[in-house]
């Protein structure tokens, strides 16, 4: 049974989650304690809003090697991205093709993609990318993984 408390808490929980995603929207990769500051919440409250976007796949965490003048590593939190180059939009070609349909079959990994198909992976991103422009797909971060998946079409664009 969820009482008055612990419901107010839940609901703050999610506005932290959303002030997060906004903060880390408009101003880029930002460290937990700078997050923390810039929402005007506990670091507690931030951390497990980062935990729970990060697990939704929305964000990730970087981490950087020592190199200051402290050497200690530190680690951010920025908005997840595909890491796709940008291509222009337009109808797509065979290869992207091909990757759309693998896709709309299950989700996958870049390379197991070109692995599946015998393409060379560089021929998949490219066909990803185009996929990208043409509002064809999503992605999901898991770690340092991205998964993609298809996004049905309402006609063909094929070239």
């Amino acid at each position: 049974m969820i009482t008055s408390i612990s419901r107010r808490k839940y609901l703050s929980q999610d506005r932290v989650e959303h002030d997060v995603f906004t903060l880390l929207s408009s101003d880029g990769p930002l460290s937990a304690a700078r997050i923390a500051q810039s929402t005007a919440s506990s670091v507690p409250r931030v951390l497990a809003a980062l935990d729970s976007l990060c697990s939704q796949g929305l964000i990730q965490l970087r981490y950087f090697a020592p190199g200051n003048s402290q050497n200690r590593s530190r680690c951010e939190y920025q908005l997840a991205h595909s890491g796709l180059p940008t291509v222009p939009t337009g109808p797509l070609d065979s290869v992207a093709a091909r990757v759309h349909q693998h896709l709309l079959a299950s989700p996958d990994t870049g390379w197991h993609i070109a692995r599946k198909l015998g393409l060379p992976v560089q021929t998949v991103i490219l066909g990803l990318a185009a996929l990208e422009a043409n509002a064809l797909l999503s992605y999901r971060c898991v770690g340092n993984i991205v998964i993609f998946r298809a996004t049905p079409q309402d006609e063909p664009v094929h070239a």
